[in-house]
């Protein structure tokens, strides 16, 4: 989840879906070189899970595989990068022009109609909604951006370590940890959805650090997260830290960076022993990748 922060030339960066003041669109969502992150759009990730939502009702009505990526790159252009003018209304009106009616009379003695619902592809749809050449190449830009996000293989290259030289320290132990998912729009259990942290595989019991000084305003049981703890600090941040085997600060209690805060487990709604970390500022959740 995204600050102002310097990101190493060696990585690509996850570009998220979140805003910080506001943070770029792609810098929210998407794999890019971190040199694109002053030419992309702007979304908060609230505003993603419209598309996501469109897609699905879409899909599920009459039994297509439209992509939401497809409608969310295409109103990246039509918007002009300005998602405030977004809504769940607006993307199912979009998601609806990837949907053609088609009326069949079989030649039978007693004729009958029959209604077929087919896909219509992104390039017509392109051209129905009178996308000039250089928009049209824009929406390929954004799809082939989200698309290039997939496996966390695909984002963090071999041999990429966290530069710790921002605000935050990476919050688990170097070589202790392998990231399993990454922040943005995710499907589990068949579900679609929007995964507000970074997911960190690691052995139950491994040491959990504080990303940076802050005071503990919360730590505890809080129900699908497990035992938790959540951290404020300067700038109107805060860091969460979930599904911990055990807490070892208390409420209100001044912590330093690089305290050790709690130990990873897999309480609460998880399949494993993991550590599920975030970043945000003013509640508004931020791609952790993109302050190292």
């Amino acid at each position: 989840m995204a600050g102002t922060t310097m990101v190493p030339e060696r990585i690509l960066r996850v570009i998220i879906l979140a805003v910080f003041m506001p943070v770029t669109f792609l810098a929210v969502f998407f794999a890019a070189p971190a040199a694109m992150v002053h030419t992309v759009p702007m979304a908060e990730a609230k505003q993603v899970e419209y598309y996501l939502q469109a897609a699905s009702e879409v899909n599920e009505k009459y039994g297509l595989e439209v992509k939401w990526q497809e409608i969310l790159a295409l109103d990246t252009v039509l918007l002009g990068q300005n998602f405030s003018q977004s809504s769940v209304e607006r993307a199912k009106r979009l998601a609806a022009e990837f949907v053609q009616k088609e009326v069949v009379e079989t030649e039978e003695v007693e004729a009958k109609v029959n209604v077929l619902y087919k896909q219509v592809p992104l390039d017509k749809v392109m051209v129905a909604c009178r996308l000039s050449s250089e928009q049209k190449d824009q929406v390929s830009l954004f799809l082939k951006m989200i698309g290039s996000r997939g496996l966390v293989s695909d984002v963090i290259p071999d041999g990429w370590v966290p530069s710790g030289r921002g605000q935050f320290i990476w919050p688990l132990p170097k070589g202790q940890y392998t990231i399993t998912s990454l922040f943005g729009p995710r499907v589990l259990n068949g579900v679609a959805g929007f995964h507000r942290g970074l997911d960190m595989g690691a052995p139950q019991g491994t040491p959990i650090f504080a990303a940076a000084d802050g005071t503990v305003i919360n730590c505890g049981w809080l129900g699908q997260a497990g035992r938790a703890i959540i951290v404020r600090h300067a700038g109107e941040f805060e860091t969460r830290y979930y599904h911990l085997s055990r807490i070892n600060v208390r409420a209100g209690q001044t912590v330093k960076q690089g305290t050790v805060i709690g130990l990873v487990g897999s309480t609460g709604n998880s399949t494993g022993n993991h550590l599920h970390f975030e970043i945000r500022r003013r509640k508004t959740a931020l791609d952790p990748l993109s302050f190292y």
